[in-house]
């Protein structure tokens, strides 16, 4: 049947779509999910049909409709449930199909010209061939999982949580359960949080299933990203690797998604277009194809523990490692009893006495400081002033490679003064402790050790990253110390010291979860300690030992933990006990910003409801109340029905038009997992 009218999502901050006239010449040719060139705006743009009609819109003149000028796929570029998963999208997050649209393909399948191919060129890491791998033996705990992971497999339900503790051998269960996909004729999503944090999963997921696997992430080059991507849609790869874009791989047969490390905010996006968490994105997509959908981590996010509780999802345990052997010991230092040892900004005397002990063993020491640069701030001692970026209401740290100080927002660089801008005294101070400085203490304390840092500012090389690893698993390191990067997905066999220089640093941000990550962290970091055959130890130094997620990461007890926490979240309707959805209005006008806000909520707030009324909080002024030259306020809704938070917020989105001064933006934040 022919049709003579489309609508298409163009590319743009609109949330419509467009209809467009379908010239005969084109009607056998044009279905949904395909590419069409269209006229917008007087250009020529890319935009996506999403349906076709006979019925010309009811308040437009036929006649006044433009014509689509071509349709650039035979067949459609996104199948019906990819469709229907892009539609969901847009309308639970309440963004524009058409940006989604555009941010599921690779950037070369989005433009209006079709660019002409270049030859890629290769990189050794993403592109080499691997040595086949063998299956390794599993562990009972492991073959009980894998065996009802392949049972879902046969009949796909509900989400499963593999909840496995570190060492718990959840990478091997994957890649058997991967090789059961691909033995029945399927094809496979692993999703992983950062390509960087995980360079010995992909290693392995490689090097065991060869060609079949496309290690597909945004950082790829826009050539590669499409070569893959066309790899997948024809079927010559069958298991796509990556970060959240991997969700949208184009396969045709899909049999399981496997989300690692589901916990993990980088699933959730919060730059660019809109905002979605690609790990919900990926159950439903499951659903929608009848796929499996597995969410593996030894520290699971308490809406997907909750969702276990209640029968949701499908729970499976790992609690024992795969190697045989327990879990570190760990041991809280109270920096309130035990002070610095001498010589020392950092390391208590309980600490710096391992760290000699573990050297003089010959075993490896891990150090965890989630705080990049030398010291955090420059104080003036005379006037108290402290030396702010001048895009971001944030305090400057000082690096000493190069020296300088940098803002960790929007980059900003400026030389360290040599008198207070304020009151031009000369008593400045470097205060807090970051990486850097850790590094040269050690370096002094310990001068024969062979002492490596690694975070952003020392791996933004993946080359010099892998090199680390690699020294790492030679033995040719005695001391890592880092941020984040060194706590997650790395298996060192004889690390046998885990050391957390400051664990209070999440604690103390005001957010509802900083208990949970700070938890989540913990135990990932005290994970590294002990794989080997040798037992390992975890000190973390602390002002707050008493704090229940510092008492429940020393005894490995994630179920209490949960269950304090949920108890508390109760309490107080937080999630998973309500949904939740941040408002923010920016912009360069901070008096605009703040007026624009006030509005806002003065307009929600009239709003009535007849039982259990959504919560409004606000608006109040961001704990970041600058950003890249940007004032920002926000408003929090707290609600108990999604239907009823969409709902606002739409009336939020539409009326912001109308109510917000020139200058002002809104965007809208749904499962907000960012305050600040």
């Amino acid at each position: 049947m022919t049709h003579t009218y489309a609508q298409v999502a163009v590319a743009t901050p609109l949330n419509q779509l467009f209809t467009y006239r379908i010239p005969s010449a084109l009607q056998n040719q044009i279905k949904p999910g395909a590419r069409v060139v269209v006229p917008f705006r007087r250009k020529q743009v890319l935009g996506f049909c999403i349906a076709l009609s006979n019925q010309p819109p009811s308040d437009f003149s036929a006649d006044k409709l433009k014509e689509i000028l071509e349709v650039k796929d035979e067949t459609p570029i996104f199948s019906e449930k990819m469709l229907e998963l892009l539609q969901w999208l847009s309308d639970y997050y309440l963004a524009p199909l058409g940006e989604i649209c555009r941010a599921a393909l690779p950037t070369r399948l989005t433009q209006a010209k079709t660019p002409s191919q270049t030859k890629p060129r290769l990189k050794e890491e993403e592109h080499s061939i691997f040595h086949q791998a063998e299956p390794l033996q599993l562990m009972e705990g492991q073959k009980e999982a894998l065996q009802k992971l392949a049972n879902a497999f046969q009949n796909p339900s509900q989400p499963i949580l593999l909840h496995g503790i570190t060492g718990s051998g959840k990478t091997e269960v994957y890649l058997q359960f991967l090789n059961k996909v691909l033995e029945a004729g399927k094809e496979a999503i692993l999703l992983v949080p950062e390509i960087g944090l995980t360079p010995q999963l992909i290693g392995r997921v490689q090097s065991r299933l060869q060609s079949n696997v496309a290690i597909y992430h945004s950082g790829l080059s826009d050539t590669w990203r499409q070569i893959y991507w066309e790899k997948m849609r024809e079927g010559s790869v069958k298991v796509a690797v990556g970060t959240r874009s991997a969700l949208f791989a184009p396969f045709k047969n899909l049999g399981a998604i496997i989300i690692d490390e589901e916990h993990d905010p980088s699933y959730k996006q919060t730059e660019g277009g809109f905002y979605y968490n690609a790990r919900d994105a990926a159950i439903l997509r499951a659903k929608l194809e009848k796929a499996v959908v597995v969410l593996g981590s030894a520290t699971p996010s308490l809406e997907t523990f909750y969702n276990t509780k209640r029968g949701k999802y499908e729970y499976i345990s790992l609690p024992e490692r795969a190697t045989g052997a327990t879990l570190p010991e760990v041991q809280l230092i109270d920096l309130k009893q035990e002070k610095l040892a001498p010589n020392s900004k950092t390391l208590s005397p309980t600490l710096k006495a391992a760290i000699s002990e573990n050297l003089y063993r010959g075993e490896q020491s891990l150090l965890f400081l989630n705080r990049r640069g030398f010291a955090n701030f420059l104080l003036c001692q005379d006037c108290g002033h402290i030396l702010k970026c001048k895009n971001c209401a944030i305090s400057l740290t000082y690096h000493k490679y190069p020296p300088s100080l940098v803002c960790h927002y929007c980059d900003y660089h400026t030389r360290l003064p040599e008198k207070c801008p304020e009151c031009q005294s000369s008593a400045l101070k470097l205060l807090g402790e970051g990486t850097e400085m850790l590094e040269e203490e050690l370096k002094n304390l310990f001068p024969t050790a062979r002492i490596v840092r690694l975070d952003r500012d020392t791996a933004g090389k993946r080359e010099h990253r892998h090199e680390v690893l690699h020294q790492m698993k030679k033995g040719e390191v005695d001391i890592l110390l880092g941020t984040q990067i060194v706590a997650k997905g790395h298996d060192f066999p004889n690390v046998t010291l885990v050391g957390v220089i400051l664990a209070d640093q999440s604690l103390s941000l005001p957010d509802f979860r900083s208990s949970e990550r700070t938890f989540q962290l913990l135990t990932q970091v005290a994970g590294r300690a002990g794989r080997g055959d040798k037992p390992g130890k975890v000190l973390i130094q602390t002002f707050q030992p008493e704090h229940f997620a510092l008492q429940c990461t020393r005894q490995h007890d994630f179920k209490r933990f949960a269950e304090e926490e949920l108890q508390q979240r109760e309490g107080l309707c937080y999630p998973p006990f309500s949904r939740l959805a941040q408002i923010r209005l920016q912009g360069s006008d901070g008096e605009k910003v703040k007026k624009g806000a006030l509005s806002l909520k003065n307009f929600l707030a009239r709003k009535k409801w007849e039982k259990d009324p959504p919560v409004i909080m606000g608006p109040v002024e961001s704990p970041l109340a600058k950003v890249r030259g940007k004032h920002r306020w926000q408003i929090l809704i707290k609600a108990f029905k999604v239907k009823e938070l969409l709902w606002l917020l739409r009336q939020a989105q539409t009326q912001s038009k109308e109510m917000l001064p020139a200058g002002v933006q809104i965007q809208i934040d749904v499962d907000c997992l960012n305050l600040m």
